[in-house]
């Protein structure tokens, strides 16, 4: 066995099994960059918008508990960061995110130019 295959044995590394790599800080840092930087640009407006799907609000720390697993799933530590950031930033409603709130009946329908 090679010396590189026995250090990362050592450190819980298996290459032939993608679920228990261990990533580079700086990957998962890096994405966690970028979602801040949105995040702040939302969250700065005087009155952020509310994202809503087929009449149901969508939470971004919903986004990213989906997101976040997936990334786990395939490998892609970058992803990931942004995805947890996005889990981090809305951690205070973390009841509502699945709750299936709908659209009110007299909200505005704004789908952009008319």
């Amino acid at each position: 066995m090679k010396k590189a295959d026995n250090q990362n044995k050592a450190k819980g590394r298996n290459d032939d099994n993608k679920k228990f790599r261990i990533w580079p800080e700086n990957k998962v840092k890096n994405g966690e960059s970028i979602a801040k930087i949105m995040t702040e640009i939302w969250n700065s407006q005087k009155k952020p918008g509310k994202v809503y799907v087929r009449g149901y609000r969508v939470h971004h720390g919903a986004i990213g508990f989906i997101g976040a697993l997936a990334c786990k799933y395939f490998d892609k530590p970058t992803a990931y960061g942004f995805f947890k950031h996005l889990m981090d930033d809305d951690r205070n409603d973390w009841h509502e995110w699945f709750s299936g709130e709908k659209l009110p009946k007299d909200a505005p329908c704004n789908l952009g130019p008319k």
